[in-house]
């Protein structure tokens, strides 16, 4: 195992421990992105660049922050996740619009931000 998928490797293990908070990994890519409905408000990523190989992009502020390990990364994770939780304003807008959504995708989505939010532990 090289370094960097031994780094995607320790990386995993600590944000499995966080999909209910809205994290997904996308495996084929190596990256985890947090977001409700397949949105990505922030991507983790694994970089050949040392000594800081972990790019966390917040997609928002258009911004890059780099971190030196798995750990660093959770670390910052919660103020993130506080910020950037629940539905993106396109989500919002396309749910309060006319546009015809089958219940069972509106009842996905509002399951999907009540896990999100009692893992973040926010009263709904």
């Amino acid at each position: 195992m090289n370094e960097r998928d031994d780094m995607w490797t320790q990386l995993s293990n600590a944000l499995r421990k966080r999909v209910d908070h809205g994290w997904r990994a996308d495996e084929p890519e190596q990256l985890w992105c947090y977001g409700l409905g397949g949105a990505s408000m922030l991507v983790i990523s694994v970089q050949t660049a040392k000594p800081l190989p972990l790019l966390l992009y917040v997609y928002e502020e258009d911004r890059e922050l780099r971190f030196a390990s798995p750990a660093e990364v959770v670390e910052a994770l919660p103020d993130l996740e506080q910020r950037y939780r629940g539905l993106t304003p396109l989500q919002q807008e396309i749910l309060a619009s006319d546009v015809d959504l089958t219940s069972e995708l509106v009842d996905e989505m509002v399951d999907e931000l009540a896990r999100q939010d009692e893992a973040l532990g926010v009263e709904s």
